[in-house]
């Protein structure tokens, strides 16, 4: 009987070796995959980091945005409190949060609990995290976190190891934290929304367009003091840019777009044919003329009965001194109507086509901190138009001038919006889906620098005023 308890007993423990042997073969398999797949994320993060800070340094890139380490810091903070159940049962949750930051990644350590099913191991637990900063498709700049170490409090003697690797494999398949959504993106799609105006006797329409940015990809980075993202030059533009004093130790967020990058977006909003529409109905006495026949006085006079047409901008560029802006713009008009005209007490009714360019206008532009945009000044333009037509055996000609106040008609021109000041931060995963998220809100005061020259950039600083941040805790749509 001793016997074959010792057989029963022996076994086992023989199948709990074996178990035990699996499980570790399992586990170190599982990690060794993580650790190539991390290796390669660090390689990446800090060639990408190298590579950004050259370019920053040389002046060779048409878009940068560095924000301070202590405001993605103070956004992290944003995870205490974060909770997560899996399909089967573990529940993860963060209670607080440290990190640190470094070339090419971000080091986060979160003092948390871990309750693995079927009472596997339920207590504390401090896991380490690496963050690498990268540029999703849509031009969103997102923090992808990484397991790293984990290390659970209670456990046998002599098992820490063998737990530690267990529960890190778990926690990076099963419990990853979301990308965590950061203040900066990159959109390479600009929309100008259809605007119209009712000028004096004129509607005046512009046809609303999206503009796609013909530029490299975003290259984001990560230091010691700063995140952000980088849009290179293109190979055709190499060597045309002034260098930038761009700090990556500001504790200001900081944009800088070079002067051409500016211009090319401006050139791009005017590329198609029909930049803006005009229709007008009846304008009275835009010509007249008083004749005598036979001893009876006649007024003769002509009205537009309708004109309809549009204007085509054939140059537009931003100019820059250290004061001010100037928007260099001229256009064509390209007009078609009838004209209804009482020659000698006889009417007609008679079309008209007419063209004309206008001359190269200097339109100063006023910038405005709270919205990051310029406006047009206010002020008048005139497009002589110069109509010619036959009426009977007579032929008449006259100016009809579009007038148009382009700070009316044209609004705000915005600088691309890199900064987004709505970032949501996952507080509650479950199965993998987010149902809850906490809503930041930064307060971001602005201040802009203007280049001395076309070769130069524009750089805007923004003060982000974290004290008076709005936190919402709703649930995720």
């Amino acid at each position: 009987m001793i016997k074959r308890l010792i057989v029963v007993f022996g076994v086992l423990i023989a199948l709990v070796l074996v178990v035990f042997a699996c499980v570790t073969l399992w586990a170190n398999h599982h990690l060794e995959r993580q650790q190539r797949q991390l290796q390669l994320l660090q390689e990446s993060a800090e060639t990408s980091t190298l590579n950004t800070r050259a370019l920053i340094q040389s002046g060779q890139f048409q878009l940068a945005a560095v924000i301070p380490a202590k405001l993605v810091a103070s956004l992290l903070e944003q995870l205490e409190g974060y909770q997560q159940i899996t399909s089967k049962g573990n529940r993860f949750a963060v209670n607080q949060v440290q990190s640190s930051f470094h070339d090419g990644y971000i080091e986060l350590t979160a003092k948390a609990h871990f309750a693995w099913r079927f009472g596997f191991y339920d207590g504390p637990i401090d896991v380490v995290y690496r963050g690498y900063a990268r540029v999703d498709e849509l031009g969103q700049c997102h923090l992808h976190l990484r397991v790293v170490d984990a290390r659970p409090h209670k456990t046998f003697p002599g098992l820490e190891s063998w737990l530690s690797s267990l529960v890190r494999v778990r926690l990076q398949q099963k419990l990853k934290i979301p990308d965590i959504q950061l203040p900066i993106n990159y959109q390479k799609d600009l929309v100008l929304p259809d605007m119209q105006h009712t000028l004096k006797q004129m509607q005046v329409d512009l046809p609303g367009r999206t503009i796609g940015i013909d530029a490299p990809a975003a290259l984001a980075f990560t230091s010691s003091t700063s995140l952000g993202l980088v849009v290179p030059v293109t190979p055709n533009d190499s060597g045309m840019s002034q260098t930038v004093a761009l700090p990556l130790d500001s504790p200001d967020i900081v944009i800088a777009m070079s002067a051409k990058f500016l211009n090319d977006i401006i050139q791009a909003y005017v590329v198609p044919d029909h930049d803006v529409l005009v229709s007008s109905e009846r304008v009275k006495d835009v010509w007249t003329k008083e004749m005598s026949f036979l001893g009876k006085e006649f007024k003769n006079h002509v009205d537009i009965l309708s004109i309809d047409g549009y204007l085509d901008v054939n140059r537009s560029q931003l100019s820059f001194t250290p004061e001010d802006v100037t928007l260099a713009i001229a256009m064509d008009a390209y007009m078609n109507g009838f004209l209804e005209a009482e020659m000698m007490g006889m009417s007609a009714t008679v079309p008209f086509s007419a063209q004309t360019d206008t001359a190269l206008e200097q339109l100063p532009m006023i910038y405005d901190s709270e919205t990051r945009s310029f406006h047009i000044e206010s002020g008048e333009i005139e497009i002589p138009i110069h109509i010619e037509v036959p009426i009977g055996t007579r032929k008449i000609g006259f100016n009809y001038p579009l007038k148009f106040d382009l700070g009316q008609l044209a609004g705000e021109i915005q600088l691309p919006q890199v900064v987004t000041t709505q970032v949501k931060i996952p507080t509650q995963v479950e199965r993998k889906s987010i149902v809850k998220t906490r809503s930041l809100t930064l307060d971001i005061q602005w201040q802009l620098d203007l280049p001395s020259s076309h070769l130069g950039f524009v750089v805007t600083t923004g003060r982000v005023t974290l004290e008076n941040a709005n936190l919402a805790e709703t649930p995720d749509q």
